[in-house]
């Protein structure tokens, strides 16, 4: 009985740890706890001594020491513990991710759907724009879309306020001035003018560069380290941006051309500079929220510079080459999209939603392509494909 007591003690020890792991479980997939803290593995690391303990009891269950069941159950004494605990069944790692892939597979392809609407809709919203512009008055155009676009990302943060969710008290009003100045002011000017002057394949091109100078940008203000093989991506996008730039196209005169590349690009160095300056924002407020609230700050501008085309501008609401291309760029692209993109990187993650934004520019091209009678020159598909394999490159320095 002098060596059998420890054996005992170790068994309830481990019996105990096994009913502590059994519980936990249970009330992580109640609480939705990520999927690591209720592993095997990380159980066994917290439960090392009664695992050590475990292995004593199993060792001296062996040994001849030990009395067999038989006499076990003769010998006198209150304890009922069993030697042995139940151990629960641990399962490789490809059998718990496959039963996870299984149970989860129908919800995973909602996030993924959702970012490929968002690339449609964006690589869309170029030739439409461009369309729409074809019709009416940029500037007008500009501040009617903006307009669409206010309230529907006014209504989102809403319904966010409606749910429980507010800034935080820390939140200052000039940071969100300066981020309206830069999204919602700067960006949207720059933007119109690209897509008023460029073809539709240059503008996604451009456009599809904000993440290399994200990057850079990340880099000057925010001091984030680049790995060498990001600086071999990042000069590779580079170089394609600058072919594409610079590339001669068909629409109306060379200079006239190069002008639209040159504001495209200062709209996507003004997007990048307000999301490196957004990303202390968003610990205080929601996306969705602080988009709302530069949209708003910021259709006031647009629609000064529209006043004196707006009375002509406004009869011509009638057409439906007119209001189409305005409601969709003022509430899909400008607005819902915001939305999905959001969803789709809260639950698929900001890598996976970086690949699906790499689709932009070639329903750009392919939408004008077919739309719009725009052709594909050579520079396009040069500049083009070091600028996506560029951007791949830099992400999956990211990841290493």
């Amino acid at each position: 009985m002098i060596i059998t007591e420890p054996a005992v003690i170790c068994g309830v020890i481990a019996q105990s740890a096994d009913v502590f792991y059994t519980g936990y479980q249970e009330t992580a997939s109640k609480q939705n706890l990520p999927v690591a803290w209720t592993e095997p593995e990380n159980y066994n690391r917290v439960s090392t001594r009664s695992g050590l303990c475990l292995s004593f009891s199993l060792s001296l269950k062996s040994s001849s020491l030990i009395k067999s069941p038989e006499m076990e159950s003769t010998s006198p004494g209150p304890v009922s513990v069993p030697l042995t605990p139940v151990i629960p069944t641990v399962t490789s790692t490809s059998e718990r991710r496959s039963e996870a892939t299984a149970a989860g597979g129908a919800k995973t392809w909602l996030p993924e759907l959702a970012l490929v609407g968002v690339a449609v809709i964006w690589g869309v919203n170029i030739p439409v724009m461009k369309s729409g512009l074809d019709h009416i008055d940029r500037y007008s155009f500009n501040a009617l879309r903006l307009a669409l676009s206010a309230v529907v990302l006014v209504l989102l943060g809403w319904n966010e306020l409606r749910c429980g969710q507010r800034p935080r008290s820390n939140l200052r009003f000039h940071q969100v001035l300066i981020y309206a100045g830069l999204a919602s002011v700067i960006y949207q000017y720059l933007f119109l003018l690209g897509v008023s002057r460029a073809t539709s394949a240059n503008a996604g091109l451009i456009v599809a560069t904000i993440p290399m100078w994200t990057a850079l940008a990340a880099r000057v203000f925010l001091k984030e380290q680049l790995p060498w093989l990001g600086w071999f991506g990042l000069l590779a996008a580079l170089t394609g941006t600058l072919i594409v730039t610079l590339s001669k196209t068909a629409i109306g005169p060379v200079k006239g051309s190069l002008a639209g590349n040159l504001f495209m690009l200062g709209a996507a160095l003004s997007w990048a500079c307000a999301t490196v300056y957004s990303r202390p924002l968003m610990k205080a407020i929601s996306p969705i929220q602080l988009s709302a609230c530069a949209s708003v700050i910021g259709l006031p501008f647009h629609v000064l510079i529209a006043l004196h085309s707006l009375p002509q501008s406004l009869p011509l609401l009638s057409d439906g080459a007119v209001w189409y291309p305005i409601v969709y760029s003022g509430v899909f692209s400008t607005g819902l999209a915001l939305a999905m993109w959001n969803y789709g990187v809260r639950h698929a993650g900001a890598a996976q939603a970086a690949i699906f934004q790499n689709l932009i520019p070639a329903i750009a091209i392919f939408t004008a392509w077919l739309f719009r009678g725009e052709q594909i020159t050579l520079p396009q598909i040069t500049g083009g494909a070091m600028i996506i394999i560029g951007l791949l490159i830099m992400r999956r320095s990211r990841n290493q």
